[in-house]
């Protein structure tokens, strides 16, 4: 009798360890979304450099470059955060205006093989980028400033 108790506490400790290893992604995240990202910065055309940040699925954001750990993202926050990028970019349909330095906002989703980027020039405002530098500058206030520095 103790062993079929002792198994199936063994089975629940399991389970539970299984469990807990299992990546626990935001209520806003389908199955098809499991590998979307989502990217913000800096394009300089001379020196063809990337700088900004990237967010995965779970909310953890990384610095570009160097893949650097920066953030995790609350879900409520993330799920606020995915709808707006994915109406702006809908909405908008179509921003590219190249120029030395560029910002730019890109929603990737391979599984669904979805891409949308608005590019724009930061040097000037004008009534199409105004609404992506408006949320380019609201993801700039959860960053640490150490890791700021590159981009304003």
């Amino acid at each position: 009798m103790k062993l079929i108790y002792i198994k199936i506490f063994a089975a629940f400790l399991l389970s539970a360890m299984f469990i807990s290893c299992t990546p626990q992604f935001p209520d806003c995240i389908s199955e098809k979304e499991k590998n979307l990202k989502i990217r913000w910065g800096n394009y300089i055309a001379a020196e063809k450099k990337v700088t900004g940040f990237d967010i995965n699925s779970l909310g953890v954001i990384t610095s570009i470059p160097g893949n650097k750990e920066v953030l995790q993202m609350e879900r409520e926050y993330f799920c606020e955060f995915k709808s707006k990028v994915q109406a702006l970019l809908l909405k908008t349909q179509a921003l590219n205006v190249p120029a030395d330095t560029n910002r730019f906002i890109e929603f990737i989703n391979p599984d669904l093989n979805v891409r949308m980027r608005a590019v724009w020039n930061p040097n000037h405002k004008n009534v199409g980028n105004e609404e992506f530098q408006k949320l380019f500058d609201s993801l700039l206030v959860l960053i640490p400033e150490i890791y700021v520095e590159n981009i304003r």
